[in-house]
């Protein structure tokens, strides 16, 4: 068969499944926007525009090398110490993005153990748990009972890992953080947390989930990024120093990859000293997120409690994808999410809420789901 042939039926495919995708560019479409992850309003801050400028001109454009080799500068040192300290760690280590660090960290400490890992995870943690040569055993979402029974049946593989988002990507809920934590303690196994969703909303200093429940402590390992709260880029692990040492000299998105640009740390590093001091600003969040929740649970399915993560459940494909239309010809852009990114049944409309939306955008918004 010719290549050509063979895309042509697989494009075939995923269009009569509806799950055909492309890019859209905000250039292009009018329309307030709703299915971003910038949820403090970051992005575009103007402490962080001037940094951003400063940093280029101080230090230039390229990473000219893998981190191992020329590619570290002093700005990404800083940037670890800073996260560290931030989250009461001995060290970090600093990611080109989320997904480098989420398929990178769990083949690094995992070697030849197990993983328990929950069923909704993100694509980059179920990559990771892939690319690692560990035993991977998936638990139902956020139950409990069922991780409890597994680790159980656990015949003493080692390292031993719990591994979990603490605010989950399409739900919009929040890990049982207690229970893990109660699990990993009477299993003697290790605990990793994905702070992706969580960090910058919860938290006196937006540390995240575990921050918030004051179980920063328990929690062996932390992933989480500058992608989503803090309006940039990059990911991180977060634990002891010589587990960051170890991911160091394992992950092959760390090492086989050139660094990112010096300058980037340094707007990391501007973006987490602001996001720290936004207290009231979480707290608006939270409660604005809960006033959306409760009049679009009128008349649809939600979920989650208080983050901005708020999904729609709508069932297939073709009924998300045509509400995602009817919203945009109302002024709101709000992506529909189908499967292999959630699962059969469950497509959904994602709405991400952020400060940067006025009091008229979230009725604009609401009025828009009411006419659907």
């Amino acid at each position: 068969m010719k290549l050509e042939s063979y895309t042509d039926i697989q494009l075939k495919l995923l269009k009569e499944k509806n799950l055909f995708r492309m890019t859209p560019v905000h250039s292009d479409i009018r329309a307030v926007c709703f299915c971003s992850n910038d949820y403090l309003g970051l992005s575009n801050h103007a402490e962080l525009k001037k940094a951003a400028v400063k940093a280029i001109k101080d230090w230039g454009i390229g990473g000219t090398g893998s981190r191992l080799i020329s590619g570290t500068f002093s700005t990404h040192q800083k940037l670890e110490q800073d996260i560290a300290h931030w989250l009461g760690r001995d060290s970090a280590l600093f990611f080109n993005s989320g997904f480098h660090a989420g398929i990178g960290i769990l083949p690094a400490v995992s070697e030849k153990g197990i993983i328990f890992s929950d069923e909704l995870n993100h694509a980059c943690l179920i990559d990771g748990c892939r690319l690692s040569k560990a035993e991977v055993v998936v638990y139902k979402h956020q139950d409990i009972e069922h991780l409890d029974f597994l680790l159980k049946r656990n015949t003493g593989k080692s390292p031993a890992w719990i591994v979990s988002e603490s605010v989950f990507s399409m739900e919009g809920e929040k890990a049982d953080l207690k229970n893990l934590v109660k699990l990993k303690k009477k299993h003697g196994v290790f605990l990793f947390l994905d702070e992706a969703h969580a960090i910058g909303i919860y938290g006196e200093k937006g540390g995240g989930l575990s921050e918030e429940l004051n179980l920063l402590n328990q929690v062996d390992l932390v992933m989480g990024t500058f992608s989503k709260s803090m309006g940039s880029l990059g990911g991180f692990a977060a634990g002891s120093k010589k587990i960051i040492e170890l991911i160091l000299n394992r992950a092959r998105s760390f090492i086989f990859t050139t660094a990112s640009p010096p300058y980037l740390p340094v707007i990391n590093a501007k973006a987490l000293q602001i996001l720290q001091k936004m207290h009231s600003e979480r707290k608006k969040l939270k409660e604005i997120s809960m006033n959306v929740r409760k009049r679009l649970n009128r008349k649809f399915i939600v979920k989650g409690e208080d983050s901005p993560i708020i999904p729609v459940i709508v069932g297939e494909s073709s009924d998300a994808l045509n509400f995602s239309r009817k919203l945009l010809n109302h002024g709101i852009w709000v992506q529909a999410i189908r499967p292999p990114t959630v699962p059969e049944g469950t497509s959904r409309l994602r709405i991400s809420l952020s400060l940067s939306h006025s009091g008229k955008d979230l009725e604009k918004l609401l009025q828009a789901f009411d006419n659907l």
